[in-house]
């Protein structure tokens, strides 16, 4: 496989694809998700879950990553340069990237290079890092902040994710605080309004009843 993915990168089967974030209330895209798309020459899209974990252990991720990012940067560049409508781009930070890049240098220097500004980015921190590296990643969360940029969180995959439903979502919330997470951007999932619109109802009241358990200033929205 790993030949495969070398040959993909070197023939340009991997490129940036875009998955928009909208507004609830008019569904205005308000920010986009970057992510990986490979297209094998032959097989066609070959989803993330079949090489990713390969890739991931044996360090490789982080070189597409980089490519990632850079070409993100790159197209952020050349819409602004050509009048283009811009909106943040979420970029999502795996657990090897973190524990051996120093993300904030990386990510300033890309903004140094394409005359870009930490306003066109979001950076997603894995959920894992937090429970597992806690100081490493609170730390770089700390330098991305005060460089800039917004931080939010993904990947949260613990006993309590949300399976779709009221209850889910609200045993999701008391979990992320349970685990210090104070921002969270949600992976995809299927959620039907009035149960979504019930469940943020019970987390922002339940506000409140957090602070009073030790969880001051903590909010899941």
């Amino acid at each position: 496989l790993m030949v495969q993915v070398f040959s993909g990168v070197k023939n340009g089967e991997f490129s940036t694809v875009y998955e928009p974030v909208c507004k609830l209330e008019d569904r205005s895209v308000v920010k986009v998700a970057a992510h990986l798309c490979w297209k094998h020459e032959t097989l066609g899209i070959i989803h993330n879950s079949v090489y990713f974990p390969i890739i991931e252990a044996n360090g490789y991720l982080i070189q597409l990553e980089k490519l990632l990012w850079r070409d993100v940067a790159k197209e952020l560049n050349d819409r602004k340069r050509s009048g283009l409508r811009t909106v943040p781009v979420v970029l999502a930070v795996s657990k090897i990237f973190l524990m051996s890049t120093d993300v904030t240098r990386y990510i300033n220097d890309l903004v140094a290079e394409f005359d870009l500004t930490p306003h066109d980015f979001e950076i997603s921190l894995p959920t894992d890092v937090y429970m597992t590296c806690h100081a490493e990643a609170s730390e770089t969360e700390r330098r991305l902040r005060k460089n800039g940029y917004r931080v939010s969180i993904h990947g949260y995959g613990g006993d309590d994710a949300s399976d779709g439903s009221v209850e889910g979502l609200l045993r999701m919330a008391r979990g992320l605080l349970r685990n210090g997470v104070t921002s969270f951007l949600p992976t995809t999932m299927t959620v039907a309004m009035p149960i979504l619109e019930t469940a943020l109802s019970a987390i922002r009241a339940a506000r409140q009843r957090t602070r009073e358990e030790a969880f001051d200033g903590a909010e899941i929205l």
